[in-house]
């Protein structure tokens, strides 16, 4: 161990200056400065003083004339070689070597000492169906990405955290670098660099990891199976498994934000509206209806979307009481695990819905997060260091020319919204559609099977559901069964059978029922964009449902629901006269 000669620092062995304060080291004591046990096991006195006091004097006889010969020799350029000044209370040393002091060039940097910490925050969890993830030991996190048995946290340097099971390799990114953001699936662990290319790792028995042909992709996302890029010109590309559709976006256009669940797949647009495709047996797709959606997220099963006022909705299961954000407000950010949501609000605490199995939504305590992920059975976030941040601000209402774009890339050119098919209503082509289908073998085939029951001599009727100036048609069948026809652009929309039917006039809204009355199911169903979708489902088994609002209008044959007004040649002539 060295020591500086100035002021006593300890320094490491091989450094020659001082990282304190630039002076020159003090080499290690030898043996024969220390005062070393006698063979009788006693240290040197009396007599060995007076020795040591002659040694001593000649060393510095020896030192001086060293210096002077030194300093002679050392010409008019040598003045700059010295020995550290001493002080009366400093220990020399060695005279027989003198120490340069060292030229600015010559000078050691300081010993820098522990790497600085990154910017971020560190990250905790809740939950756990195997003890947690571990993630406790990360720091300098930004964002955090939640599978099902493994988390990710990405780092404000670009690299990738991870820690969970690693069964396939999903927790081996080691090398990833210059990374923008992180998702993670089930077995499966997918990155976005900062160049618009994707990276994967894991599990790919569905080709979920092929993205290495990826190139402008703005922001991914993770379902169990499939993996999702959402593209720079505003459209979405998917791989993977694609048993229900969940990879397939034909119409997808403007897309600010992907998210993927277990076998769905759901895009926020530009304008506040949602989309979404795959398995919806849960009511997880029924996602049209939403308006003025800032951010959306994706479960196993249910789907939550983050209005633009700070609320929540959820649609999709509640088996665990995941959709119960009713009452949440003031939020910022969502996530949803397989059985639960989370919230964070601006303040930075987190609400949370759904199951609790392993403590997954046990987040009340904490506080100062800025990012959110929840998984199966366990829930992680980003703890900030800088609580200056605070309130987070919301998320910011889309249009269109606010698709995020590549660090670094020119914008690309957005072009306008493809404008929707206005309904034929200025003219007689509607008209002509619904007399060509009702005079046409399909329609006839079906009246045919129809005919009997409450509605036989009056099967039809013309009723407004959308607020246009082009009526539905509407064709009932036997106990309460009823299909509803309307015109979009140019052609001619089908629904699906609705039984014991009613209908918001102009309200854009139609209720389909079915049951005894002490167990009941309702499907309230809107028309959009030429399609009859599904937007919320209800069961009940006390007799109270949406079936019938207030303000509807029944319309059926069965019960009390009136029957129609027109046959087959009424109907016609009612069409001709509209």
């Amino acid at each position: 161990m060295n020591f500086c000669a100035n002021c006593g620092n300890a320094l490491k062995d091989g450094v020659k200056f001082c990282n304190k304060c630039g002076r020159a080291a003090m080499a290690p004591l030898s043996s024969s400065d220390s005062a070393l046990p006698s063979p009788q096991g006693k240290t040197t006195s009396g007599g060995g003083k007076k020795k040591a006091f002659i040694i001593g004097a000649a060393v510095l006889v020896a030192a001086v004339l060293a210096f002077f010969i030194f300093r002679s020799l050392s010409g008019p350029g040598g003045g700059e070689a010295h020995t550290a000044a001493i002080s009366g209370d400093e220990q020399a040393a060695p005279a027989s070597s003198p120490t340069p002091t060292p030229t600015p060039e010559q000078t050691t940097a300081p010993d820098p000492g522990p790497s600085p910490k990154l910017p971020g925050g560190t990250a905790v969890e809740t939950g756990g169906a195997d003890g947690g993830m571990g993630v406790s030991v990360w720091d300098g996190v930004i964002n955090v990405a939640a599978g099902w048995h493994h988390a990710l946290g990405l780092k404000s340097d670009g690299s990738v955290m991870a820690s969970g099971n690693n069964d396939y390799g999903q927790c081996d990114l080691s090398d990833w670098r210059d990374i923008v953001a992180v998702a993670a699936g089930m077995w499966h662990s997918v990155g976005l660099n900062s160049d618009g290319s994707v990276m994967a790792a894991g599990n790919n028995d569905h080709g979920q990891c092929d993205v290495s042909g990826w190139s402008d992709i703005i922001s991914i996302a993770a379902g169990d199976h499939h993996t999702a890029g959402l593209m720079s010109d505003g459209t979405v590309v998917a791989t993977g498994r694609n048993d229900h559709g969940q990879c397939e976006f034909p119409d997808w256009t403007h897309i600010v934000a992907v998210t993927a669940g277990g076998f769905h797949t759901v895009g926020l647009r530009a304008d506040g509206t949602v989309v979404a495709t795959g398995l919806a047996d849960q009511g997880q797709c029924d996602v049209h209806a939403w308006r003025d959606i800032a951010a959306v997220a994706a479960g196993y099963n249910h789907t939550a979307g983050l209005l633009n006022d700070g609320t929540v909705v959820v649609a999709g299961s509640d088996e665990f009481g995941q959709s119960g954000v009713g009452e949440w407000r003031n939020i910022v950010s969502i996530a949803a695990g397989s059985f639960h949501t989370l919230g964070l609000k601006s303040e930075g605490s987190v609400a949370s819905a759904g199951s609790n199995e392993a403590g997954e939504a046990h987040v009340s305590a904490w506080e100062g997060i800025s990012d959110i992920a929840a998984g199966y059975l366990y829930s992680i976030a980003v703890t900030a260091d800088d609580r200056a941040s605070f309130p987070l601000p919301r998320p910011p209402a889309f249009t269109a020319k606010d698709l995020p774009l590549i660090a670094g890339q020119a914008p690309t050119p957005t072009p306008p919204p493809a404008p929707t098919p206005a309904p034929v209503g200025g003219g007689d082509k509607w008209k002509q559609l619904y007399i060509d289908y009702i005079n046409g073998d399909e329609h006839k085939r079906l009246r045919d099977q129809w005919s009997y029951g409450w509605s036989e001599e009056n099967p039809y009727d013309l009723i407004y559901i959308n607020d246009d100036n082009v009526p539905e048609l509407v064709f009932l069948g036997p106990t309460g069964v009823a299909c509803v026809y309307t015109v979009y652009g140019d052609r001619l929309v089908e629904s699906e059978m609705f039984v014991y039917m009613s209908y918001t006039e102009r309200g854009n809204r139609i209720v389909s029922g079915e049951g005894d009355g002490e167990d009941f199911w309702c499907g309230l169903y809107a028309i959009q964009n030429g399609k009859f979708v599904l937007i919320q489902e209800e069961y009940s088994r006390d007799g109270e449902f949406f079936c019938l609002p207030e303000g509807s209008e029944p319309i059926g044959s069965h019960g009390n629901y009136p029957t129609a007004r027109y046959s087959a040649d009424e109907v016609i002539d009612a069409i001709r006269n509209w």
